[in-house]
């Protein structure tokens, strides 16, 4: 067993699990198995205006159905819940803090965005190998909204937030908003521990192919 190891799937309670899900998880779940390292699942429901208690419902009794059972997340615990979202607005909280110290982070109509530094951003993908982002025209690639004027979070930053804190060492997926994210990370000042991130391709979307990084 690899403890080394640990990857999530982290769908949103909005709907119910697609087949576009059911594949991330399955890949997810057979990565971790592989490897011996560990599966987590987490709730991400940010979107207080379309979550629903039934696709919450639907997520868990679909991952059951199809034999993907988590080793951490809700309904099984573990070290580093809570497993939804909703539920550690303080962790979220100090992050933001740390970021707004630095300077990273303005207010723009009521909403909070992350000043993003214009730069090249160099990743090492698993499948693709080399990939550089270039930030450098905020046209293409705009700072990113975090925190909506409901006071609400963004999933991008929570995500990355919650990836750092629940020691996430893969992460597979079929896109993200890799620049922005990567970024975030770095700034965060939480450069604890080398991570990797496998992201797979998904040729039914029109997304930038895949994306593994190592630092």
């Amino acid at each position: 067993m690899n403890p080394e190891i640990r990857v999530r799937f982290a769908p949103s309670p909005t709907g119910y699990l697609h087949i576009g899900g059911a594949r991330t998880a399955l890949f997810n779940w057979l990565f971790a198995r592989h490897h011996g390292g560990k599966f987590i699942l987490r709730i991400e429901d940010t979107d207080r205006t379309r979550n629903t208690e039934e696709a919450m419902a639907a997520i868990y009794e679909g991952l059951q159905w199809l034999g993907l059972n988590w080793d951490e997340g809700p309904h099984v615990g573990g070290n580093f819940g809570p497993y939804l979202q909703s539920e550690r607005t303080e962790l979220y909280e100090r992050h933001l803090k740390t970021l707004q110290d630095a300077g990273h982070i303005f207010e723009d109509q009521g909403a909070l965005r992350f000043r993003s530094p214009r730069e090249h951003v160099i990743l090492d993908d698993l499948v693709c190998g080399k990939i550089d982002f270039d930030l450098t025209d905020p046209g293409t690639h705009p700072d990113m909204t975090i925190r909506r004027p409901d006071g609400s979070w963004i999933f991008h930053f929570v995500n990355v937030i919650d990836d750092l804190e629940m020691k996430i060492s893969h992460g597979g997926r079929s896109q993200l908003p890799l620049p922005a994210w990567l970024v975030a990370e770095r700034q965060s000042g939480e450069d604890r521990h080398r991570r990797d991130h496998s992201h797979f391709r998904s040729r039914s979307r029109r997304t930038q192919p895949c994306h593994v990084r190592s630092r």
